[in-house]
């Protein structure tokens, strides 16, 4: 069935970039909002921080998908690379 143009709509996944990191730290309030978690301030500076900090990192995976060119999603992946200990002995 063809849609009409109207209501054709364009979705695009991509890393992301320093431009996203508002929608990205929006995207987690809006996440422990749902969560139930209690509303505060100060870690959405931090956020937007470690997300500068780790767009280009080869341990971190950013990723977001726009909608119509507004990002409405996003995904991270870390990579964590443990030294074998007594508590994690297989590292």
């Amino acid at each position: 069935m063809h849609r009409p143009e109207k209501f054709a709509r364009t979705v695009v996944e991509r890393r992301a970039e320093l431009a996203d990191i508002p929608a990205l730290v929006q995207l987690r309030e809006s996440m422990f909002s749902a969560m139930g978690l209690p509303e505060s301030s100060g870690w959405q500076v931090a956020a937007a921080r470690w997300f500068a900090r780790q767009l280009d990192s080869p341990h971190v995976g950013v990723f977001v998908v726009e909608l119509d060119g507004e990002v409405v999603s996003g995904a991270i992946g870390v990579i964590r690379d443990l030294i074998p200990s007594p508590t994690v002995p297989d590292g």
